[in-house]
């Protein structure tokens, strides 16, 4: 383990396209589960400085509708995803023999860090586009957010030229595996629902890792602005904020929600909104 980290550290110091080649197959289980160790230390080292950043900047990011599905999002973001961005983002990044039309190999040596670095940095910049964040403080410290975008770019560079493309785009669908399984475990065991009674209104929002969207129902009694009961089951935050609240007018961290809502005397939307606000990310569109 020292020596591949060591390896590594002189990867970063000095890339190169230089293949490795192991003396033995159980090499590269080694390489594999050395980086992924270090690189999921790395993303939690992170995470309290983003937790801390959510506070002033908070996140928003609206799902699309693949992400319901647990089928559709392991064949996007484990099967297709992985492939198509090693692809566009690492595959070039080896010296090919056609490429001496272009740039010969010496001066390909020279800039290699460049050009390694720079494939680095838009892999890890246009993640960004997951986000819906228009504040200047969000692009201010854009890299913390998109830091283990940026980690996992080096590392998967450092597997695609040392071992080959295949293994990195195994290593790649491995990662998004892996955390599509941690934020969905994390969900159903570790998240618990909000609920709020008092003698005016009873409100429950319950979370999920996924939905059914043909099995999604949305139940709304109002006066104008005042909300007598809502019954929503397994909708997107995103549509629940538009429907309730109107839409386009406020950006969510989007997510799968229950939300069961009683009121004999109603609640004006504006409270409704209050109380939400409490444990969801709900902001004001520009």
């Amino acid at each position: 383990m020292r020596k591949i980290l060591q390896h590594f550290l002189e990867f970063i110091k000095s890339p190169s396209d230089r293949k490795l080649y192991a003396t033995h197959k159980h090499s590269y289980i080694k390489i594999f589960f050395t980086l992924f160790v270090c690189e999921i230390a790395l993303t939690l080292t992170t995470l309290p400085v983003v937790m801390l950043l959510d506070q002033w900047v908070p996140l928003v990011y609206r799902m699309e509708k693949y992400h319901s599905s647990p089928i559709k999002l392991f064949f996007l973001a484990v099967l297709f995803v992985p492939f198509l961005e090693e692809l566009i983002f690492r595959y070039g990044i080896k010296y090919r023999n056609f490429y001496r039309w272009v740039i010969s190999r010496n001066t390909w040596r020279k800039y290699y860090r460049w050009i390694m670095y720079s494939s680095v940095l838009v892999f890890g910049l246009i993640h960004l586009w997951n986000y819906d964040n228009e504040q200047f403080l969000f692009y201010l410290f854009c890299f913390v957010f998109v830091f283990s975008q940026l980690t996992g770019g080096v590392v998967l560079s450092f597997i695609r030229v040392r071992l080959g493309f295949r293994y990195a785009v195994f290593y790649h669908a491995l990662w998004n595996m892996s955390a599509i399984f941690i934020m969905g475990w994390f969900i159903i065991w570790i998240g618990n629902p909000v609920i709020d009674k008092n003698k005016d209104i009873t409100l429950k929002v319950v979370e999920h890792a996924f939905i059914d969207e043909n099995r999604a129902t949305f139940h709304i009694e109002r006066c104008h602005d005042t909300i007598y009961m809502i019954d929503a089951k397994e909708q997107f935050l995103s549509h629940l904020v538009d429907t309730v609240f109107g839409k386009g007018q406020y950006k969510v961290y989007d997510g799968f929600y229950d939300l069961q809502l009683k009121s004999e005397k109603g609640i004006h939307k504006d409270s409704l909104l209050q109380e939400l606000k409490q444990e969801l990310t709900i902001i004001q569109a520009n």
